[in-house]
């Protein structure tokens, strides 16, 4: 949780072996939000399902999808929203020094 004069952000997560339970959120004090809450089953190692919903000040939609681990830890996401929005992203990490790593996402 990161509380700063001009916003908030924050991230809460409780999981075990199988289940993630997470909510992450960012607040301006102009009153601008965005949340999401998710609920996600690990069912191997490269796959898992989610469904939870994500909104803002002017909407708040469901969501479900699929995270799938690819070769060369690539990270894979699709998502399906509850007004037929589709997603796929692709994100890469790569630590480059023990402090300074490299991402790259693409949607």
């Amino acid at each position: 949780i990161r509380l700063l004069s001009q916003m908030s952000e924050g991230h809460l997560q409780a999981s075990d072996e199988r289940n993630d339970l997470m909510a992450t959120w960012q607040a301006n004090w102009k009153g601008d939000f965005e949340i999401e809450g998710k609920y996600q089953r690990y069912f191997n190692r490269r796959l898992s399902a989610f469904g939870g919903f994500e909104g803002s000040e002017e909407d708040l939609v469901g969501i479900v999808g699929l995270h799938l681990l690819l070769p060369f830890l690539i990270e894979g996401e699709i998502r399906i929203d509850s007004q037929a929005d589709l997603q796929v992203s692709l994100e890469r990490r790569l630590a480059i020094l023990p402090r300074l790593i490299a991402f790259g996402r693409v949607e």
